[in-house]
């Protein structure tokens, strides 16, 4: 389960696909993906290349394996 900001690199920022997002999940889990949106974010603290209303959304993911 993913928040809308922790979908920020798919649906707003385009860096990955949903497969690339679920294999960094895989190896990283929630917070590696935490950390890659943080890191998108921070290249763009005006919101220039990416416009958005949030300079930082919240961004809360959970990952379960079975």
């Amino acid at each position: 389960m993913l928040g809308d900001g922790a979908s920020r690199l798919v649906y707003m920022f385009a860096i990955t696909e949903w497969v690339g997002l679920l294999e960094l999940m895989n190896e990283k889990g929630p917070e590696g993906l935490v950390q890659a949106v943080r890191r998108a974010e921070a290249t763009d603290p005006a919101a220039t290349r990416w416009p958005r209303t949030k300079i930082q959304d919240d961004a809360s993911a959970i990952h379960i394996r079975s």
